[in-house]
């Protein structure tokens, strides 16, 4: 225990810190339907990189985004975005542990763009030499905002997971406990949800004949608290997600937080391509618990067409997607 223990706090005799960052400053001129507007967009991006010893480092990165439009016929617009972010990361071969705090802060000319979000996130990870691994993920979320959109949103959620894997076949069960409570609307939900999977894959004759087979079971339970009435606010989502993907069944989507930042006008980046020949676009929405949804909106800041057609798909683990058939996708124009 005494060697575990100075491996962990004490530092080697010299260790490099890494500062690095960019800066990306875009000014331009637009007219549309005779009005002309000057755009100045800035992106601020700075990280370190501190190690401690060879299994603890340090990771700080702070963003900054802000973006300008001075229009000639209508009111100027402004919005600025920051994220500070702080990781620690543990590493060792057969131990990981990672604890990331964010404070993300939104502020702008039209009171739906100021938004104040924080989030916990706890990973520990460990894989002894045999038996199953063990992942724990702790992660703590609070929003505070205009009373729109369904904000000001607390959401707790810790999930285990045990897995194990043999050469042809491999066996997992995943626990999550999630809560979530709005403090405009009073709705609170409780959830647990059990996963118990099983693969197997083999092949013979010189990887000719191959046999694959995926068992799934999966038990819900929730409770759900809300005042009476109807609730005409969003659902609030956990995380954008996007990923360009021709297979959309298989294959998890990549973190995309600028899709959920409520601003309509400025596209994300980099850039989303919709139409054309840029297919194959697959957005996501992380809810953090299992809701029953009636509608998904998209919107781009430039026309897109009623030629663009959509599929649905949905996944409890952002790995597997299935598809949701007759689901009907239309074209608004009032969304721009």
């Amino acid at each position: 225990m005494g060697i575990a223990l100075w491996a962990l706090v004490a530092a080697p005799e010299s260790v490099a810190t890494d500062i690095n960052g960019s800066a990306r400053v875009f000014g331009g001129k637009t007219e549309t339907d005779g009005n002309e507007a000057d755009i100045l967009d800035q992106r601020y991006n700075l990280t370190l990189f501190q190690p401690f010893t060879p299994y603890l480092s340090l990771f700080v990165n702070y963003r900054y985004n802000q973006f300008n439009q001075d229009n000639e016929a209508f009111p100027d617009f402004e919005r600025w975005s920051s994220l500070p972010t702080l990781d620690l990361v543990y590493s060792a071969p057969t131990f990981d542990m990672r604890l990331t705090y964010q404070d993300r802060r939104f502020r702008g000319s039209n009171p739906v763009d100021n938004l104040d979000q924080t989030s916990f996130l706890g990973f520990f990870s460990w894989r002894p030499r045999r038996g199953p691994s063990y992942t724990v993920t702790l992660r703590d979320d609070k929003g505070v905002g205009e009373e729109i959109f369904g904000r000001d949103n607390e959401a707790r959620s810790a999930s285990l997971d045990v897995h194990y894997e043999q050469r042809t076949w491999q066996i997992g069960y995943n626990l999550v406990r999630t809560e979530v409570l709005n403090n405009i609307t009073d709705l609170g939900i409780d959830q647990t949800r059990h996963i118990l999977r099983f693969d197997y894959s083999n092949r013979w004759w010189d990887d000719r004949f191959t046999l694959s087979s995926q068992v799934w079971l999966q038990q819900i339970d929730q409770e759900s608290e809300f005042v009476s009435g109807t609730i005409n606010q969003p659902l609030p989502p956990r995380e954008g997600l996007f990923a360009i993907d021709t297979t959309p069944s298989l294959g998890p989507l990549d973190p995309s937080p600028e899709l959920i930042d409520g601003d309509t006008t400025a596209p994300v980046a980099p850039p989303i391509d919709i139409g054309g020949a840029a297919t194959f676009r697959n957005i996501g929405l992380d809810l953090g618990i299992t809701r029953q949804v009636t509608r998904l909106d998209i919107f781009t800041e430039q026309i897109s067409g009623s030629s663009v057609m959509w599929e649905l798909w949905i996944s409890p683990d952002n790995l597997s997607w299935v598809q949701v058939p007759g689901v009907l996708s239309a074209y608004d124009v009032d969304f721009l």
